[in-house]
């Protein structure tokens, strides 16, 4: 069930990506329900950032386009250049549509009914894998916002990411001595990253994964229940 299997999961991902401002969701625990936001500069940031995010994207797949780079270079690229669109494909919505945490919100409702009144369920192996599932997407996610940045630190020629572009490079250094814009574009890099990969997981992995876990496991509870008064032929 969400409630008893996700929500601990989703409210650590809430809580960490609310600070960044990638999310503009958040859980009120006197109502049980999840809300946006109507905080007007949260809603402009939130904007900003997407609609930043969009140009950002674009620019890396045309630098992939147009640069004359080697195909393992470009393939990399292109890799990179699919999570970002995906991650910011999932967190796109510039019309403040509520219908996300609507869904989740619904969906825990539905289960309170279902749920009232009778003895407590079994979790079975898909939901336990599930919440392993929910962890390890948890990490993930967080390592490679951590992970890009250190990449362009041993590897500023990496492509898609903007230090690329530059013709030299391969002769960046970062000793402290020699501050200089290549250290306001890793900034960037992990702003842009850390925005796009934690915002985009909480759309992917707790409305469509852990939704159509969760769906699966009301079908469960109504196939037991129909079967227990005979309205539903079980298949077990």
């Amino acid at each position: 069930m969400y409630s008893t299997d996700f929500l601990p999961s989703l409210l650590r991902q809430i809580s960490v990506s609310g600070r960044l401002n990638s999310i503009l969701y958040d859980f009120d625990r006197n109502t049980g329900n999840f809300f946006m936001t109507k905080n007007f500069s949260q809603i402009r940031i939130f904007r900003i950032q997407i609609v930043s995010q969009l140009a950002y994207c674009i620019f890396m797949l045309a630098h992939l386009l147009v640069s004359d780079l080697p195909k393992a270079k470009t393939l990399q690229g292109f890799v990179f250049c699919c999570i970002y669109f995906i991650g910011l494909g999932a967190r796109w919505n510039y019309d403040m549509d509520v219908n996300i945490v609507q869904i989740i919100n619904s969906s825990m409702e539905f289960e309170k009914k279902l749920v009232e009144g009778k003895p407590p369920r079994i979790v079975n192996k898909v939901t336990k894998l599930m919440k392993l599932f929910l962890d390890v997407a948890f990490l993930s996610s967080t390592a490679v916002t951590l992970a890009i940045p250190a990449l362009i630190w041993l590897d500023p020629c990496s492509p898609p990411f903007l230090l690329s572009i530059m013709k030299d490079c391969a002769s960046i250094t970062w000793s402290i001595r020699s501050l200089g814009m290549q250290h306001l574009v890793i900034l960037l890099e992990f702003w842009m990253t850390s925005h796009i990969i934690l915002g985009g997981t909480f759309e992917i992995v707790y409305i469509l994964f852990a939704g159509i876990v969760s769906m699966l496991n009301y079908f469960a509870v109504l196939r037991r229940y129909f079967s227990k008064y005979n309205m539903y032929p079980s298949t077990n």
